[in-house]
């Protein structure tokens, strides 16, 4: 069992028989779980279900294309990603109903035409001295709960 999504990319690419087309499988990572939808060959929609999931050490990046084997993620109610180091979204979409939580010296960087939403329930906190990078044609909708936690401004 991988501790972090980082990990469980590094373990995807040993599968010798990846899941079917089309088709949910269920993974522990951590102390969460996590569900992905392959939706193409080489690309899977990723749902955090379950308790608290960590990005670990490296960059974890959702993208729309090879770079990343995630496309899309989304992370469900009274959840919670927590990312430890670098997240990369790039042209691609993300829903938000539960936490996103941006753990201290972290990175956040938004790019290509992505849109990430923050829904109604969400909560997207910020600890001290973290970097949010977002670039033109990229926006970030917010509309539950924005906390942040910094020791100066």
């Amino acid at each position: 069992m991988a501790d972090t999504l980082i990990e469980f990319i590094d373990q995807m690419k040993e599968w010798t028989s990846p899941p079917p087309l089309n088709s949910d499988s269920f993974y522990d990572v951590g102390d969460g779980k996590i569900q992905l939808t392959r939706n193409s060959k080489d690309q899977y929609f990723l749902h955090i279900k379950e308790g608290n999931v960590y990005s670990g050490d490296g960059n974890l990046v959702i993208a729309r294309n090879r770079v990343s084997p995630f496309s899309e993620l989304e992370v469900l109610p009274d959840t919670c990603l927590n990312v430890s180091k670098l997240i990369t979204f790039l042209n691609t979409n993300a829903t938000v109903d539960g936490t996103f939580r941006m753990m201290k010296h972290g990175k956040l960087y938004v790019r290509g035409a992505t849109v990430l939403n923050f829904n109604n329930d969400s909560a997207f906190t910020i600890e001290d001295d973290v970097a949010l990078i977002i670039e033109e044609g990229s926006a970030i909708n917010i509309s539950g709960t924005f906390n942040i936690h910094a020791s100066k401004f």
